[in-house]
């Protein structure tokens, strides 16, 4: 489905899509929905094997489609007590190759132009000749991620001067990866990582023209799997392990926990702000 391209560079075509709509209701209450599609559609051609000599050209397709949804529930923003739930999804597919796509290898020698040390054997022995040897492409970076969460934000204003805000997110980030999503039999691992991550502020509005907070949240980025690692061979594992022996399939999760300090002050009438 990738544009054609006939010499060196990057051909992309995109489309992207959105959809919003919202109801309220005469007494604050409201629903709002969105959806969202992305399609991204690329082929790169280009001389990968960092030599002198203009032999090797890889092409790395890489085709992109991703769907996302939400719905959430408000209640009227003129209370003193005020909340939000909701419920996403997130769905992608990728089909990718990695550090080279398929590519095609061309060998020539010639009387006058002696093997080169750079190919073993120069492909033909050093006779006069070309070879041309092409290589399909094993798509080994090709996922599917589907990530859905359930979240919640309550607001309460203490006093006229300070507001308490807590928020909250459940979501299971689901990870499919490998060249078998495209080749039966190939190697294909999958995992989901779930988590709770809370976030909690305290506001505190002295004056109309001031405003002070702290906050606690934490977060998580899904971890991933090592693709190359999955689909090499006994012998290229055990060069990579020496290079590296901390080297696994896969990648745990990444998580934060931050603080945050702030201060908001406008003056001049509103003409200028400080944060």
């Amino acid at each position: 489905k990738v544009p054609r391209l006939s010499g060196l560079g990057v051909k992309r075509k995109s489309d992207r899509f959105s959809l919003f709509g919202n109801y309220d209701w005469d007494n604050g209450y409201s629903v709002r929905a969105t959806y969202g599609k992305n399609t991204q559609r690329a082929n790169i051609v280009r001389d990968t094997d960092n030599s002198d000599r203009i032999s090797v050209f890889s092409r790395d397709p890489q085709d992109m489609e991703d769907e996302s949804y939400e719905i959430r529930f408000s209640s009227p923003m003129d209370q003193r007590l005020r909340w939000v739930v909701g419920y996403n999804r997130y769905e992608q597919e990728f089909t990718g190759s990695g550090g080279t796509g398929d590519y095609s290898f061309s060998c020539y020698a010639t009387l006058q132009s002696p093997p080169s040390n750079n190919y073993p054997a120069d492909c033909v022995g050093g006779a006069p000749g070309v070879l041309n040897l092409y290589f399909p492409n094993a798509l080994v970076n090709s996922d599917q991620a589907d990530v859905r969460g359930v979240f919640g934000s309550i607001d309460f204003d203490i006093t006229d001067k300070w507001t308490a805000i807590v928020e909250g997110r459940w979501q299971e980030d689901k990870l499919v990866k490998g060249a078998g999503l495209n080749n039966p039999g190939a190697p294909v691992l999958s995992e989901s990582f779930d988590a709770f991550l809370p976030r909690v502020i305290v506001r505190w509005m002295p004056v109309d023209t001031t405003t002070l907070w702290v906050s606690y949240s934490e977060g998580q980025i899904a971890g991933d799997f090592n693709s190359e690692f999955i689909n090499a061979d006994a012998r290229e594992r055990a060069q990579y392990v020496a290079l590296d022996p901390n080297l696994t399939e896969s990648l745990d999760a990444e998580s934060l926990d931050a603080w945050e300090i702030g201060w908001k002050q406008s003056f001049m009438d509103r003409r200028a702000q400080i944060n």
